[in-house]
């Protein structure tokens, strides 16, 4: 029964070819970070931030247009079956915390809507456990205790010094009045991370299909 069932969730892998461009997202109703890697290299990050944007639909909205575009630009480029798009897979509980029933169904809304993008353009969607595409990329998805200037959150520390580290942290550094910095973007941060994880060799990653 254990083998069986260790089957249904790689069945994935039967189907998998090495895509040439990845899009990653850390979708949340906070921010969204959205970036655009190709060929196991990062291209452009991005993230919305929806100011000015109350309900939840428009929200949805929102993250599906600027994924349009980010597929349009992709698709210029390579054949759908050649691109993916990876998503953080919705969690029910973090290390402290048992999350909502309604935040579980808002963030399923969110990733559906995601998912039905990609898809009526040829794209399919995948996603990834936090602590898989952290271990992976980063080494570890343990928290960070080495400070940094700019992000106060632990969880969050290795992923943006990663980002930093491969010369993006113009991409995700955010300024206020008179240029003056006031932090950085993690979720952004998150994302391009998100997106180097889908060029890794198959053996190393562990994806469910979202349809």
């Amino acid at each position: 029964m254990a083998k069986r069932g260790a089957d249904k969730r790689n069945i994935w892998k039967k189907e998998w070819r090495t895509p040439l461009c990845v899009i990653g997202i850390d979708q949340s109703y906070t921010r969204t970070g959205i970036t655009v890697s190709q060929r196991g290299k990062i291209k452009f990050i991005t993230s919305v931030d929806f100011k000015g944007l109350k309900s939840k639909t428009e929200k949805r909205k929102a993250v599906c247009d600027k994924l349009d575009f980010c597929l349009d630009k992709c698709l210029k480029q390579y054949q759908p079956q050649k691109i993916i798009v990876i998503v953080e897979r919705i969690r029910m509980f973090t290390q402290t915390v048992v999350l909502s029933q309604n935040y579980m169904t808002t963030t399923a809304g969110l990733v559906s809507a995601i998912v039905d993008t990609a898809y009526w353009k040829g794209v399919k969607t995948y996603s990834v456990d936090t602590r898989a595409w952290k271990s992976a990329v980063l080494g570890s998805s343990k928290p960070s205790c080495e400070p940094l200037d700019g992000c106060d959150n632990p969880q969050k520390i290795a992923s943006v010094r990663h980002i930093i580290d491969l010369g993006f942290e113009e991409q995700i550094r955010i300024t206020g009045y008179n240029n003056r910095f006031v932090g950085y973007n993690d979720d952004a941060a998150d994302s391009a991370n998100i997106s180097l994880y889908g060029f890794l060799p198959v053996e190393k990653i562990y994806l469910h299909r979202e349809e």
